[in-house]
């Protein structure tokens, strides 16, 4: 599976062609690492020996309806503090959440067995379409090195 700070930059990147407002290239970064939220259930796995990690990545915070609510929300919190644009920020936050799930759709591995029901609450079905899975390293790099040029 990808880094999590990959997904962020892949958000930024796009939003590096539709704007040069640094906020809302930022807000390309979050969105693109909001699906991951998920991943705190890490720290209790560690500090609380706990197993909640595998039961719950990738479903409480990869579907498309929690990415709506986290750019309504976000859309909200930053024309308040920054004045930006409501439709740009929405647009580019959503892009970045999207582009992560299309990423982790793709990196999916049968041994993760880490689907993504895209659409809960309103179905139950899981999506995966593995692909990059065994080029993890190389796709990483590549990320790193277009994020650096840029």
């Amino acid at each position: 599976m990808a880094f999590t700070l990959f997904h962020g930059a892949i958000g930024y990147l796009f939003a590096c062609l539709i704007t040069k407002d640094k906020n809302l290239r930022r807000i390309g970064f979050i969105g693109g690492i909001i699906p991951d939220l998920d991943g705190l259930f890490l720290f209790t796995d560690f500090f609380f020996n706990t197993n909640y990690y595998p039961l719950f990545h990738r479903t409480l915070t990869h579907p498309i309806l929690f990415g709506i609510f986290a750019a309504i929300i976000t859309v909200i919190i930053m024309h308040k503090l920054f004045k930006t644009n409501k439709i740009k920020t929405f647009v580019v936050f959503l892009s970045g959440f999207l582009l992560h799930d299309a990423i982790d759709l793709l990196y999916n591995t049968t041994t993760t067995g880490w689907a993504i029901p895209l659409f809960a609450p309103l179905s139950t079905e899981k999506y995966s379409f593995p692909f990059i899975g065994t080029y993890t390293g190389v796709f990483n790099a590549l990320c790193m090195i277009i994020l650096i040029v840029t």
